[in-house]
């Protein structure tokens, strides 16, 4: 009767081990700039995201914190080349910009996220329409990658500069962007109007 009961225990341990190994995180990610007053982030109603099969995805959220643009993506943290592939398909020949990487393109990704970026700095409301934004891992951290179809720039490994062609209120002319990894990067890039 022992054996049975061990057995038991066993076999309902082992069934919920993957259950216990998928949990889902605040994943922030900050962009720093002068004078940021408001934020949102309108995630694409169709292929608005990718992420590992089996991991949990609650959506994205943003807000100012201390002063920067804070997005905060609710979901699960497991690597794949799938999301990847995601990522570099919904690009296309855009520039990358990432947080301490090793190449131009994320090889693994475990989240990447698809939608517009809206905020306001210095009175001026701007919109960067079709950003792709993901999460894979560098070393010990859990590092950034930033994109869009339209983006330009260089990134070389560790640093690079990108520029995104943005449209902002009340003007006829766009507004370029330009995204800059802050140091330490990790998490954190610039972000700041040219013109």
């Amino acid at each position: 009767m022992h054996a049975k009961k061990l057995l038991a225990f066993i076999i309902a341990t082992l069934t919920a081990a993957p259950a216990l190994a998928v949990k889902e995180h605040d994943n922030k990610v900050y962009f720093d700039g002068p004078a940021l007053q408001a934020v949102s982030f309108q995630q694409a109603a169709s292929n608005g995201y990718s992420i590992t099969r089996n991991q949990p995805f609650s959506g994205v959220s943003a807000s100012i914190e201390k002063g920067q643009i804070m997005l905060n993506v609710r979901a699960g943290r497991k690597k794949s080349g799938e999301v990847s592939s995601w990522f570099k398909s919904v690009i296309g020949g855009g520039q990358t910009l990432a947080c301490d990487s090793s190449g131009t393109y994320p090889k693994e990704l475990n989240f990447a996220v698809r939608g517009d970026l809206n905020f306001t700095m210095n009175n001026r409301k701007i919109t960067c329409k079709d950003m792709v934004i993901g999460q894979g891992s560098f070393g010990e951290n859990n590092n950034w990658w930033v994109s869009s179809p339209s983006m330009t720039g260089i990134h070389i490994s560790i640093s690079g500069a990108t520029a995104l062609s943005c449209s902002a209120e009340g003007a006829y002319l766009p507004v370029v962007v330009a995204f800059t990894p802050k140091t330490p990067c990790v998490s954190h890039f610039n972000i700041a109007p040219l013109n």
